[in-house]
Order: structure tokens, then sequence, then C-alpha cells
């Protein structure tokens, strides 16, 4: 995949009402600032009082427009940053709204009777003020609550939406003001000292062309900022493309499908498990139906729904198979520690004999390397008949509790 092009990447200034690129304002700034550099290398400045001052009316006459301009787009950005208040306002409002429908329907999910009591409520929600003077019986069906929730989400994205858009007009209008306002400050400069040459007797320097070529420098030297800020940028735009592209053609390398090794280890756990689900006397449906999802790589049986078409007893002589499978496999063939805990297996009442039957399987694979740790709450001497034959070790806690209350006593009890 090609790299994205940002040769055509610019930066652009509002000037003279217009916005222009950098490079070709900076090519009129710099022809502007040779012509005042030769006119200040004159010995003896010419009389041209009638020049300047047309020069001074044409100044005066962009500054009024300039300030006008500013004026407008100060009051368009005054107008958006109040709609841009309403509309905060309005999604505080929406919000609220919506929480509150939510926290209702949570309460009846909980059996609670409030949304019944609050639909009947015979004053307004709002303002609390009593309803039954209105004519309100022929206003139709009212919204259920998820109608409602689902109405306040719509209006929400849609003042999110305009909010949007009003942010963009408020820095739009922000940028061009902040232009405007720096173009007026550069013509008041100018208008000033044209005024005081032309007040003035002749000298040998125009204290106008001074300042002109002082505010050119200093805009040569602020686009010169900013351009080289904006190089960066686009050097460090450039380089995200490239590792972008980079990840996308490595991306695209990728062979199509799943690797034949890949395919080896999902089939050896799929069978692993289907072996241990026989053992243990799998009886929801033939064990052979249940194989391993080569996306999701979890046990899965082809148009059910695997969690809720089997006996409870069956959930948990599949996840044991398919733990024990997958960590057995994984310790011949990948970085799996061979670690397995399982906490009270036999919680759904697994019949006695497969219960021992999975613990046995669970021991023979643990013989080699590796270790598997089960709890249960099964008496220990019914543990002992159903290990026998097994090197599984049977730790007897008693009355102990892997966790043990906090018993200490605070010195600022007033009990005490």
């Amino acid at each position: 995949m090609e790299q994205t092009d940002l040769s055509s990447a610019h930066i652009e200034l509002f000037r003279n009402g217009e916005w222009r690129s950098a490079d070709s304002v900076v090519e009129k700034l710099q022809e502007e600032l040779r012509r005042l550099r030769a006119a200040l290398q004159r010995e003896v400045r010419e009389q041209v009082d009638e020049a300047r001052s047309r020069e001074l009316t044409q100044l005066r006459d962009e500054y009024a427009e300039v300030t006008a301009a500013a004026h407008l787009i100060d009051q368009d950005m005054s107008i958006s940053e109040a709609q841009l208040t309403v509309l905060d306002r309005r999604l505080d409002g929406l919000s609220e709204e919506r929480d509150r429908n939510s926290d209702i329907r949570t309460l009846v999910r909980l059996g609670s009777q409030t949304a019944a009591q609050h639909i009947a409520d015979h004053n307004c929600p709002t303002c609390q003020q009593p309803l039954d003077g209105l004519e309100s019986e022929h206003l139709g069906p009212t919204l259920s609550v998820d109608d409602t929730i689902s109405l306040l989400n719509s209006q929400i994205n849609t003042t999110k939406k305009m909010r949007d858009q009003a942010q963009v007009a408020v820095e739009y209008s922000a940028s061009a003001f902040a232009a405007l306002q720096r173009q007026a400050d550069q013509l008041r400069v100018r208008i000033r000292a044209l005024e005081a040459d032309l007040l003035e007797p002749v000298a040998e320097v125009s204290q106008a062309d001074i300042a002109a070529r002082i505010t050119l420098e200093l805009q040569l030297e602020e686009i010169g900022r900013v351009q080289d800020k904006f190089a960066e940028g686009i050097f460090t735009l450039e380089e995200l493309a490239t590792r972008i592209a980079s990840a996308r053609n490595e991306i695209n390398a990728l062979p199509e499908g799943i690797p034949d090794s890949d395919v080896l280890l999902i089939d050896e756990v799929s069978q692993t498990m289907t072996r241990y689900l026989k053992d243990s006397r799998f009886r929801s449906y033939s064990p052979s139906q249940v194989h391993l999802d080569r996306d999701s790589l979890r046990p899965t049986r082809e148009g059910f729904d695997i969690d809720i078409d089997v006996s409870a007893s069956d959930v948990v002589r599949m996840k044991i198979a398919y733990l024990e499978a997958v960590r057995s496999v994984g310790m011949s063939v990948g970085p799996h520690p061979g670690i397995l805990v399982l906490d009270e297996p036999r919680q759904q009442d697994i019949d006695p004999s497969d219960f021992g039957t999975i613990l046995r399987y669970l021991g023979v694979a643990a013989k080699g390397t590796g270790q598997i740790i089960v709890t249960s709450a099964t008496p220990k001497g019914e543990l002992d008949r159903l290990l026998r034959g097994t090197q599984a070790t049977n730790v007897e806690l008693g009355d102990q509790k892997l966790l043990q209350a906090d018993r200490s006593v605070d010195a600022l009890d007033a009990g005490v």
C-alpha cells in the first residue's frame, strides 16, 4: 500500500479579506521589504507628501474595512458562543432526563412500581404543577420508558452534531478575528507613521518607511516560525504515514486463512477435549459434535448456543475438558506454564462416578509436568476413594478457610 501523499499540505493566512498561501504572502512581503530597504538607502528623502497623503487615505479606508469586518466576525463569534452555551445546557438537560429514565428502567427490572407511579402522577415532572385541570385525556398513548430513552438518545446525538458544527464555526471565527486584529494593528502603526511624516519637515529618513520595514520584518519572522513548526509537523506525519504504510503492507502480506500448523494444533485440542467429554459421560448430545471454532477458539456446535442448549453439569464438563486440553497441548508446543486451578467443579451436582473420572484424567494429565489444583467440598474419605490409583495429593483443610475474617479490634470503638 502506498504512503499517504503530504506534498500538497500547506499553510494559509488570512490577509486582505481572503485566505492566501503562506508562500505567496512571504513572497509579497519580501518584495515590499526590498523596496523599503532600497528607499531607506537614499541620502535624502524626496518630497512625496502628495503620494503619502494618497497612501494615508488608502490605509485609513483599509483600516476601516478591516475593523468593520472584525466587528462582524466578532458578532458572529458571539452568536456562535451563545449557541454553544444553549446547546451545552440542552445536552445537560437531555442527559439528565435520559439518566433519570435509565434509573426508572433499572428499578422496573428489579420489580419496582416506580414507573407506574411516575406515569400516573398528576403533577408535571418538570415544574411539579398540577395537571388535573388540563385537557390531556385525548393526547394519545404515551411512550414507554425504553422508547423515551431511545428518543432521548436520538436527541442527544443530534444536539452533539449541532454543537460540533457550532464549535467549528467559533474556531473559524476566532482565527479570522485574530488575523484581522493583527492586520488592524499593523495598519494602525503605518497610519501613525505616515501622519507623523506629513506633519514633520522633510528628514533624511522616513519614519513611515522605518515603521513599515519593522512591521514587514516582524511579519516575516512570525510566518517563518509558523512555517518551521508546520514543517516539523509534516515531518512527524510523514514518519507516521511511513509506519502505517509499512504496517499495512505487513498485514496484507500475511497469509490468508489459518496456517496449517495452527489447524493441526486446533484439531489436537479439539480431539483431546472430545476424548475427555466421552470419558466424563457428556450426555446433552454426541461429544463428536463439539469442536473448536477457528475464529474464537472456543467450544462450539454449529447452530446451537452451548451455554444454553446443554445441561448445567455438561457445561462444567465441557469447560473442564476444554481448559485441560488447552493446558496439556499448550505445554507441549508453547509457553503454557502448565498450571490449572478449578474452584469447586462439582457445584452443579455432577454424578460422583463422572466427577471421579474427571479427577482421574486430570491426575494422569498432571503426572508428568505442570500442576492442577482442585478445590471441593466433597468429604475427604470420598475424595480418597475417587482418587485411588492416582498420584494426586488430597489436602484436608477442615474448618480452616483460605480467606480469614478480619477480627482486629478498633481502639476507637465505643464498645472497647
